[in-house]
């Protein structure tokens, strides 16, 4: 059973509005797949998400800001269907991945200072 308290949810689920006495009314759509694409806030700006065809989000645009996001898959080294790049602004991170798909290592330009982690587990 769902019970919805100041919000509208529609049979399958995904919400479509949200009252607070904080921020006011939200709302949200959704494509087909069901991921969000839009939420409109009380002050009508809108935040939308973008999705490739295995329902992944690919870029996210937040009004009057500089700092999208833009999500990269499949490109490093193992990378597949892993994220490999998230570029938000002027701040990038890059994942590499080992054989099994577990993390090898996450780089971060902030602000073009590099950072670096390395993990090393070795699999036997």
């Amino acid at each position: 059973m769902i019970k919805v308290i100041n919000g509208a949810l529609p049979f399958n689920s995904h919400l479509l509005s949200r009252v607070s006495p904080d921020s006011g009314t939200s709302t949200y759509n959704h494509d087909g797949a069901g991921n969000r694409t839009a939420t409109t806030d009380a002050k009508g700006q809108v935040f939308t998400l973008s999705y490739d065809a295995r329902n992944r989000p690919t870029f996210a645009d937040a009004p009057g800001t500089a700092h999208d996001i833009q999500y990269t898959y499949d490109t490093c080294a193992n990378g597949v269907n892993k994220l490999c790049r998230l570029t938000r602004g002027a701040n990038t991170t890059q994942y590499a991945y080992n054989g099994f798909g577990d993390v090898l290592s996450i780089d971060q330009d902030v602000q073009r200072a590099w950072r670096s982690w390395m993990c090393c587990n070795n699999y036997k």
